[in-house]
């Protein structure tokens, strides 16, 4: 089988491809018929990523300590500064995966799947951030105020050296990625009579290597001329407009006095090992039909992580304009005004490295804290039976008892001495997960399904395992050792209906009361405590990032599901088929940092929808397909008007093929038709904190079978 197609996208206006052969076949060994089977697929394609992002940062005014600025309502949100982006990403992959399976008599199979893909990943962004008030407004009736204007969709920074001191950076982030997995896994099936016995073995082993990631900061701060006086306006919530009202040119290399630089290559290495083992012993008797199972399967993971950074400010002598060049682009309805060269970033540090003095410190502490090395070992065991009793009625029910075992090795790093030393963490729980399940017959097609048990989830070991990390801007994101597994309690009720023609139609209930789940703490701060945490300040300058345990959480919803066929339509309208499917939710989570507020889970939104529409006639196949979402938090901060949502988020999809001969296939999609962008907001709707467009994607393709 040959299959090839074409890749088309709308915004970047770029073109990609995905070729794809695959040879299937049946062999005979050993004087056997067709006991071998062998299946090799090889793959490579082309594909481009590009998208576009605005990204702005509120503060909080409260009409209380504000009285001057006669705000609209009690608490007012501004922005302080917002950024435009362009990111182009380009992806280049190939890989051969193998499927042999042989049969050893009718009892006896076993399997062996190796597989190896490899991908060179080229990314770029540039970036576009006008900082309106960069003296940092104070929300106190004491305190600074920066603004000479506050109005609901309006805000103006205020002028001269003692006002909002706007300004410019532009940044350019420069990566190129190679990344190359091995893995292999093998087992078999033995039927020996009333028992059978599966084992399955696996190993693979991921090198990912960074060998190019460069990003270049150039901050445009006018002081002789008295700063930049930016102002904002807020009419389009997805495009907000701002521009400079003092008449200072922020395309000025002049004007430029300082660039930050990182490069840090890295390296990522991950083994993993899983062996299971299970089996099943069936009795048979006149009244029911009764299934033991047994089984055990152990898994060890063993990641290492290794970056090195330079970290290098410029001098006051520093060619600005040998490193910007002026752009005519416009990036949701704002002006990039420059765009740094990286290319002309490295030239002049590989010529003239004089340019760049290093931050020694900051160098080497980020060189250290990321590093790392870890092991994760799960051991589980469980035992389950079922049994049907009549034709009418099936249970099912059993207890797995999981292990988890998980260690790691960072390092700290004195910021006098430069001395690094080693620091160690790790943990060991044990779960048992209890689960009952039922199946009812209610009638012909009519099947009634209860469920009620207990599941857990462990904390990701990059959670565990992270160091702390700093960017340029100040802003922390800190790893978590201390993070503990997340529980629930299940429970679960389905009604289903299956018509003559194909159709089913359900109504489904959940109920899940969950443990310690986990929540992004995400909070602004200026310092930190003698524990090295940052203190929680509402206008805070910097950002801290850590994932935490919340305290419980409650969730509940009703899924609601119907597919059928219209063959009662006339011809040729009978080839319709119509899939409806919605689900609504209710949840209601405690978190730590907010108690006695209602907040939901992450991730949980209230509504659901998917529709899709398919026709199947002669050669023919159609697909429309729709999906809505509505929002849900994804992470919270100090107040409610601060918290962090993405917005509902809907998407129009649509496939066409066409037989043209028995062997060959035509087929042509398309995704995201209406190009609608994806947004997040800050405590309430009107504040759009993120908005992200990728545009619509086309595809074209022929797959012809021999």
């Amino acid at each position: 089988r040959i299959s090839g197609s074409t890749t088309y996208l709308g915004l970047p206006e770029k073109w990609g491809y995905n070729g794809r052969v695959s040879f299937t076949d049946l062999f005979g060994i050993f004087g056997e018929t067709k006991n071998l089977g062998v299946s090799v697929t090889a793959t490579h394609y082309l594909s481009n990523r590009y998208y576009t992002n605005n990204d702005t940062d509120f503060g909080v005014a409260n009409r209380a300590t504000n009285p001057t600025y006669n705000l609209p309502s009690d608490v007012f949100l501004f922005i302080t500064n917002a950024s435009t982006e362009f990111n182009l990403r380009e992806t280049h992959s190939y890989g051969l995966n193998a499927t042999i399976d042989f049969r050893l008599g009718p009892r006896h199979t076993f399997y062996l799947k190796p597989l190896f893909s490899h991908y060179d990943l080229s990314a770029q962004r540039y970036i576009t951030r006008p900082f309106i008030d960069n003296a940092r407004f104070q929300d106190a009736l004491t305190g600074r105020k920066t603004y000479e204007a506050l109005r609901y969709d309006y805000g103006r920074g205020s002028a001269g050296a003692n006002g909002s001191r706007g300004e410019i950076r532009y940044a350019a982030d420069l990566s190129d990625t190679k990344n190359d997995l091995w893995s292999v896994a093998a087992g078999g099936r033995h039927d020996l009579g009333t028992l059978t016995v599966n084992y399955d073995a696996f190993f693979s082993h991921t090198v990912t290597r960074r060998t190019s990631n460069m990003n270049f900061i150039v901050r445009n701060v006018p002081v002789a001329q008295g700063y930049f006086q930016w102002e904002y306006d807020l009419n389009d919530r997805l495009y907000p407009r701002i521009r400079v009202v003092n008449g200072l040119d922020p395309r000025n290399p002049a004007t430029m006095n300082r660039a930050d630089l990182t490069v840090e290559p890295e390296r990522r290495i991950e083994e993993t090992v899983t062996a299971k083992i299970d089996a099943e012993k069936k009795y048979v008797t006149d009244r029911f039909v009764f299934a033991l199972k047994t089984g055990a399967k152990i898994r060890a993971t063993f990641p290492r992580f290794d970056q090195t950074q330079g970290n290098y400010t410029t001098t006051a002598a520093f060619p600005y304009a040998q490193v910007v060049r002026p752009s005519d682009r416009v990036v949701h309805h704002r002006p990039q005004y420059l765009q740094v060269i990286p290319e002309k970033v490295r030239e002049l540090l590989a010529t003239t490295p004089a340019l760049f003095p290093s931050n020694v410190y900051a160098a080497a502490r980020a060189s250290v804290i990321e590093d790392f090395s870890a092991e994760e070992k799960t051991g589980a065991g469980y035992v389950m039976g079922s049994a049907q009793i009549g034709r009418h009625t099936t249970i099912l029910g059993g207890l797995r008892v999981e292990a988890n075992w998980w260690d790691s090795r960072r390092k700290t790093i004195d910021q006098i001495t430069l001395r690094v030393s080693p620091v160690k963490n790790g943990n060991y729980y044990t779960n048992s997960l209890p689960g009952l399940h039922f199946r009812h017959v209610l009638a012909p097609n009519l099947i009634l399904r209860e469920s009620v048990n207990r599941s857990y989830g462990r904390p990701s070991l990059s959670r565990l395992t992270m160091g702390r990390s700093e960017d340029l801007n100040g802003n922390i994101a800190a790893g978590n050792p201390y993070l503990k597994p997340t529980t629930a309690d299940n429970f679960d009720v389905q009604l289903e209906q299956y018509t003559a023609r194909g159709g089913l139609f359900s109504a489904g209930f959940f109920w899940k009361k969950m443990q310690g789940f986990y929540y992004n703490q995400i909070y602004r701060f200026n310092t930190l405590d003698a524990d090295g945490i940052a203190i929680p300040e509402v206008n805070g300058a910097r950002q801290w990032q850590q994932w935490q345990n919340a305290k419980g959480a409650e969730n509940k919803g009703l899924e609601l599901i119907a597919q059928q066929k219209l063959f009662f339509l006339p011809k040729p309208l009978d080839g319709v088929s119509l899939a409806l499917s919605a689900t609504f939710t209710s949840s209601v989570a405690n978190y730590p940092d907010r108690p006695g507020e209602k907040l939901p889970t992450y991730g949980f939104s209230r509504a659901m929808f998917n529709a899709s529409g398919d026709y199947v006639k002669g050669p023919f196949r159609g697909r429309l397909s729709y999906r809505y979402r509505s929002a849900y938090l994804e992470g919270i901060d100090t107040t409610k008007y601060l918290d962090d949502w993405f917005a509902a988020r809907e998407q129009l999809d649509a496939e066409v093929s066409w037989r043209l001969r028995k062997n060959t296939r035509l087929t042509i999609s398309g995704e995201n038709l209406t190009s609608r962008p994806q947004a997040s907001f800050q405590g309430y709707l009107p504040y759009i904190e993120d908005n992200s467009n990728y545009g619509w994607r086309a595809t074209v393709g022929v797959e012809v079978t021999f």
